[in-house]
């Protein structure tokens, strides 16, 4: 099944009053992040017998030197190219979320394990190839 996040973002906007993007990565925010996994897990167990998805978490390295280091612009700039590169990698029906700092956490919905380390791998060079650091993934 295909899900219309659109109405979720509705519902979400409706009930909180606030945007479920965040300014600085255009990524959900947590608070929707979490919203959006509970609505899915509740549509599927009124629908489905499982809900097949894996949740990953990326966490950029040496970002705290970073900031202190060139500064919180520099590190916004990083944390911006970081979830462009997150959202150009994902599929659609993915979805991401900073929940802190420099930690993301991904949504893949309906993967298997080979294709989440393949996705992740992506991402993973995609910031060593245009940011020279690297990620730490649990």
């Amino acid at each position: 099944m295909e899900w219309e996040v659109d109405k979720y973002i509705n519902n979400y906007v409706k009930q909180v009053g606030c945007s479920p993007t965040e300014n600085l990565t255009k990524l959900y925010t947590p608070g929707f992040f979490l919203y959006y996994i509970d609505e899915l897990i509740e549509e599927y167990k009124n629908t489905y017998k499982d809900l097949n998805f894996i949740l990953t978490a990326l966490d950029l390295d040496s970002f705290d030197l970073i900031n202190k280091n060139e500064g919180y612009l520099v590190g916004d700039q990083i944390l911006n190219s970081v979830s462009k590169i997150i959202q150009k990698t994902i599929r659609e029906r993915d979805f991401a979320t900073r929940i802190k700092g420099n930690t993301f956490l991904i949504f893949f919905y309906n993967l298997n394990q080979e294709e989440e380390n393949t996705a992740v791998n992506r991402i993973r060079l995609g910031i060593a190839k245009e940011l020279k650091s690297n990620i730490t993934i649990g």
